[in-house]
């Protein structure tokens, strides 16, 4: 009866959309408001094809704002107005983004003039303020540009699936990426893609039990979704009884010794020769014989970061909560993982609007490799990612990459780089400060930019429209005199007991409480004084002390500058740079 439909899941309003178009008159116009599902469902590209050209608005709201009291604030929706007769060569209005109504026709009759607004305002509300810029013309163009970027290889335009676009500036950017010349799926063989114990039916089948403890060794570490966060493989570690994906606690990366493992939450459940013949095989190899990508297979396009991706060691196994990839070469993992760090992969993932991800979509990424970016945006990845010596073997095997002369764009003296002094491994090449770990993330995003042919105000526009949460964090961060990130316990303590924590705290003059003063080695500064604070959220459990003064960071003229730092060494050492690096 809905021809249309064939393929989808069987969601009634869909019906109702195109009898609406059976019934129509030739000047017929049929306006719902429906969720997003024609949209974005993989399955979706006939009633795409047959929407397209009558569609004359399609404005996608997210519920932020509780206008439907009865619905999850997180549900998106859309207000979409179609012609019941199809039209040749047909273009439409988008407007994405939106918590109120009131901002379509606002966008619709503003004036173009002044910044863009982007999803949050600075005090960290939900922003409806229209610009001109948010309106977004889709033509046949536009729509080839998006099956390119979130279609498999061959999906016909008319077909492609429809993303999240907050402006006209973030399509320019999309275009580019789209235009790049090479992609992860033309590797050809060269990765394959596993999910691996499935968290349901491997319990059922013997292969794994829920046990959380401390692995014996590296093969037994069984990996879930919140044990890894972006180019940081030891993010958080399960509680003793971990009952939720909360029940975690943050590891510190400069106290943990050499040989750390987090808990895990499975153990394998049948003998170790069965447990062998259960995992994945590529190449006639195991898969956990690899050092792989990993990445959360849920993903949160509202949050603070979307695609939240690292490298792993040869040996654990993972539950079907995240998926992994083995490349056929170290050099492809090494320069994927630093796209997939950085801000640009994050918002060509988030535009798409999806709530998972899958090989599909990984294969549709950019991945340019030109050797003047690749192998300085390496030598980060693997200083972020090499943090025990489960990764002494991919350090040793990228000796001469590391070799080559490095050093961070900014000069601060919480933020050192690594002395490199042997070609082996060992606790100190990796960045480990929280300080020095955000600069490295902000110089993977300004490579990623330079590599693919942004320009510097491209890489701002998309950090302030599409990041509000991480911008957020950004202006509340606060960092001490050795680089570490200050949680929130200190500052009440500070607060609590009057300590000014804009200057440096003197040991021997302080006459406030001894029990909030320890002494530290800062860089640059001696021995001083800071606030003596034992987080009961972190692991290792031990006293920390945080040396004022406590400074904040700017992401936005952090990024400008190295930019225009690696601008400027592509510049005098590049045989091949993009474009822009001409003008």
């Amino acid at each position: 009866m809905y021809q249309d439909l064939q393929g989808m899941k069987a969601n009634l309003y869909k019906c109702f959309i195109t009898r609406a178009w059976d019934l129509g008159s030739q000047d017929g116009i049929a306006g719902f408001l429906h969720p997003e599902g024609p949209y974005d469902d993989p399955k979706g590209g006939r009633l795409r094809a047959a929407s397209y050209p009558r569609l004359k608005g399609h404005y996608q709201f997210i519920n932020e704002l509780c206008l439907f009291v009865e619905v999850d604030h997180h549900a998106k929706y859309s207000v979409n107005v179609f012609a019941c007769q199809a039209k040749d060569n047909n273009r439409f209005c988008h407007i994405s983004n939106l918590f109120h109504p009131s901002t379509i026709d606002g966008c619709l009759t503003h004036d173009g003039l002044g910044a863009v607004p982007g999803i949050k305002t600075d005090d960290n509300h939900w922003d409806t303020r229209p610009h001109r810029s948010r309106v977004i013309e889709v033509s046949r163009q536009s729509l080839e540009i998006f099956a390119r970027l979130y279609d498999e290889a061959g999906t016909p335009l008319e077909q492609a699936r429809l993303p999240v676009l907050h402006s006209r500036e973030i399509v320019a950017v999309l275009e580019k990426i789209a235009n790049q010349a090479f992609k992860v799926g033309d590797l050809e063989g060269g990765y394959f893609a596993t999910v691996m114990f499935d968290e349901t039916a491997s319990q059922r089948d013997g292969s794994i039990r829920r046990e959380t403890c401390f692995p014996k060794n590296v093969n037994e570490w069984i990996i879930s979704g919140p044990h890894f966060y972006i180019g940081t493989p030891f993010n958080k570690t399960p509680n003793e009884g971990c009952s939720h994906n909360l029940d975690y606690s943050e590891i510190d990366l400069s106290a943990i010794p050499e040989d750390y493992l987090p808990r895990t939450n499975y153990v394998s459940a049948c003998t170790p020769a069965e447990y062998a013949l259960r995992i994945p095989r590529w190449k006639g190899t195991p898969v956990t014989a690899f050092y792989r990508h990993i990445n959360r297979e849920m993903l949160s396009p509202t949050g603070e970061r979307t695609l939240i991706a690292t490298i792993i060691p040869p040996g654990p196994a993972h539950i079907n909560t995240v998926f992994s990839l083995c490349f056929c070469d170290l050099e492809s993992l090494l320069l994927f993982s630093g796209y997939a760090s950085s801000l640009l992969y994050d918002f060509s993932v988030k535009t798409a609007g999806v709530g998972h991800i899958n090989v599909s979509h990984i294969s549709a990424l950019p991945l340019p490799s030109l050797k003047c970016i690749s192998h300085t945006m390496m030598r980060r990845v693997l200083r972020l990612n090499c943090l025990t010596n489960h990764y002494s073997g991919l350090w040793a095997s990228m000796r001469i990459v590391l070799s080559e002369p490095d050093g961070f764009a900014l000069t601060d003296p919480r933020c050192t780089w690594p002395v490199y002094e042997t070609p082996e491994w060992c606790h100190s090449c990796a960045f480990r400060s929280d300080y020095g770990r955000r600069q490295a993330f902000v110089e993977l995003d300004a490579l990623a930019a330079l590599s693919l042919d942004l320009v510097e105000e491209e890489l701002i526009t998309i950090y302030r429209i599409q990041f509000p949460v991480l911008r957020q964090y950004e202006r509340e961060n606060l960092y001490d005199q050795t680089g570490r990130l200050v949680p929130k316990g200190v500052l009440d303590l500070a607060k609590l007991h009057n300590v000014d924590i804009r200057q440096r705290l003197n040991v021997s003059t302080f006459t406030g409480p001894l029990e909030l003063i320890g002494e530290v080695e800062t860089p640059g500064l001696g021995v001083t004084g800071g606030i003596v604070w034992e987080d009961p959220k972190m692991e290792p459990r031990m006293k920390r002390v945080y040396p004022p003064p406590f400074t904040k960071c700017d992401r936005e003229a952090d990024m400008r500058q190295a930019y225009r730092a690696f601008q400027e060494r592509l510049r005098s050492t590049a045989d091949t740079i993009p474009a822009q690096l001409e003008s």
